[in-house]
C-alpha cells in the first residue's frame, strides 16, 4: 500500500528527515508521533502527494485520503450531505437530478424534455457510482459521526468548527480509498465522536498513517508507532504508543549504561 525508501525531507539548509525507510501494508494502522517541528505533517503531505522529498520517493498503490490538520476550504455555500457525497463524485449528481426533476415540470415543453434526457443521463453516471447504496453508505457514516439529517442539510458556512471537522472525516471515510493519511484528526471532536472514530478506524480494512499527540487514541487503533526522536532520525515500532514507550525507556536505560556501544539509527520495515 506504502513504500517509503531513503527518503529525506530538507526545508531550506535544515534537513526533517534523513535515510528513512519503511513499509506500510493492509491492514496497518500506523501512528505517527514526536515533537511540533520534527517532520510529521510534512511527511504526510509527501505521501499524499503535496510536497516533494528532497531524496528518496513515497510510493503509494491506489488512492489516498488525506485529511490535513487544516482541512482544505470548500465552497460554504455548499452542503455538508454534498460535500460528504462528492468524494465518490456523487453529490452534484444528486443535485442535478433534483433540478431536473424540478424542471420537468415545466410548463415549457422544450426545457421538460431537455431536464428529461438531463435526468436520465444524470441517473445513469448516479447508478454506475454505486447509487442509492452509496448513498445509505454515507448517511451511515455521517451518523456514526454525530452529524445528524439537520446538520447535513446545512451548508458549510454556517457550521461550527468541530461539525465542518466532522464532516471532513465522514467524507474521507466515505471516499473508500485504501490508505488514509489523517493529520491530528481528533481535533474538535466530542468524546462521542472521537469513539465513533476509532471504532471506524479499526473496522476500515485498508491501512492509515495518522498524527496524533492523542496516546489513548493510539493505543486504541495503531498497530505500529513511527517514533521522530530527533536528529532527523525515526524508529519504527510494533506496537501501540504505550508499548513503543516501555521500549524507548527501555532503549534509553541501556543507551546510558553503555554509551558507547548503543547507537540508534532509522530502522527498515
Amino acid at each position: 500500500m506504502l513504500e517509503v525508501k531513503d527518503l529525506q525531507i530538507r526545508i531550506g539548509a535544515r534537513v526533517l528527515l534523513d535515510g528513512v525507510s519503511f513499509r506500510v501494508d493492509t491492514g496497518d494502522k500506523v501512528g505517527l508521533v514526536g515533537r511540533n517541528g520534527a517532520g510529521k505533517t510534512t511527511l504526510t503531505k509527501v505521501i499524499a502527494g503535496d510536497f516533494a522529498a528532497t531524496e528518496g520517493y513515497a510510493k503509494v498503490t491506489g488512492e489516498v485520503g488525506y485529511l490535513p490538520q487544516d482541512p482544505r476550504a470548500a465552497n460554504p455555500h455548499e452542503s455538508a450531505r454534498t460535500r460528504i457525497l462528492d468524494a465518490r463524485g456523487l453529490g452534484h449528481l444528486i443535485e442535478g437530478m433534483s433540478k431536473a426533476t424540478t424542471d420537468m415540470a415545466s410548463g415549457d415543453e422544450t426545457v421538460s424534455a431537455a431536464a428529461m434526457k438531463k435526468y436520465g443521463r444524470l441517473n445513469d453516471q448516479f447508478l454506475a457510482a454505486g447509487g442509492y447504496q452509496a448513498e445509505a453508505e454515507a448517511a451511515t457514516i455521517a451518523s456514526h459521526l454525530n452529524l445528524p439529517h439537520t446538520t447535513l442539510d446545512q451548508e458549510l458556512g454556517t457550521l461550527s468548527g468541530g461539525q465542518r471537522r466532522r464532516i471532513a472525516l465522514a467524507r474521507i471515510l466515505f471516499q473508500n480509498a485504501p490508505l488514509l493519511v489523517l493529520d491530528e484528526p481528533t481535533n474538535d471532536l466530542d468524546v462521542d465522536t472521537l469513539r465513533a472514530l476509532e471504532e471506524g478506524l479499526e473496522a476500515f480494512p485498508g491501512c492509515a498513517v495518522v498524527i496524533s499527540h492523542d496516546r489513548w487514541f493510539l493505543d486504541r487503533i495503531a498497530t505500529h508507532i513511527l517514533a521522530f526522536e530527533g536528529d532527523s532520525q525515526v524508529v519504527w515500532f510494533e506496537g501501540n504508543y504505550s508499548d513503543y514507550e516501555e521500549d524507548r525507556k527501555r532503549r534509553l536505560g541501556a543507551e546510558a549504561d553503555q554509551p558507547h556501544r548503543i547507537k540508534y539509527k532509522p530502522l527498515t520495515r
